[in-house]
């Protein structure tokens, strides 16, 4: 998550050093282990699953990965990675991205990211890159109180893609691997 509205390619964080507009950078290639280290300077680390112990809601390490030694793989159905980081995505601008490699993509809405939580108002804020299949095979960003939800051009399975989304307080954007869609 970045709180800004510029879409980056950061493969690693010693490329964004000191950058403070970085308030969470998950690389998710630690190769064992229940946590989930971010590289931030505000170190907003996660949990891989429900809990500090391993289960089936744990995605799996592996080697085939973009950049380092190993990744996680999320099955789609119920693996998660828990952070402490919550973004208000009413509040500022923002910028959220990742890379992905889609396997199975027929007949899924998957959140690729999501960010939900109640404010103190108790209104429900949130903010996510998605998949659905429904939808054009295509990656998409939803907000709350926004009307539209851009979506990217048709994607294809065991491919990368870097997924960026955009907030400016006033307009949603989404680029895949550095074009604005």
């Amino acid at each position: 998550f970045k709180n800004n509205s510029q879409a980056t390619n950061l493969p690693n964080s010693s490329q964004f050093g000191g950058n403070r507009t970085t308030v969470g950078f998950w690389q998710f290639n630690n190769c064992s282990g229940q946590s989930a280290y971010d590289t931030s300077q505000f170190g907003f680390h996660g949990t891989i699953g429900n809990s500090s112990a391993a289960d089936n809601q744990d995605p799996a390490y592996n080697t085939t990965s973009k950049f380092g030694q190993c990744a996680l793989t999320f099955d789609g159905k119920d693996d998660i990675v828990n952070t402490t980081y919550f973004l208000d995505a009413n509040s500022s601008a923002f910028t959220i991205e990742a890379w992905v490699f889609p396997h199975d993509i027929s007949n899924k809405v998957q959140y690729v990211i999501s960010n939900k939580n109640d404010d103190p108002e108790g209104i429900s804020r949130s903010a996510s890159i998605g998949f659905d299949s429904s939808v054009n095979d295509a990656f998409d960003f939803e907000t709350d109180g926004a009307t539209a939800n851009p979506q990217t051009r048709a994607v294809t399975p065991y491919n990368w893609y870097h997924v960026a989304d955009t907030w400016d307080n006033s307009t949603k954007r989404i680029y895949l691997n550095g074009v604005l869609e």
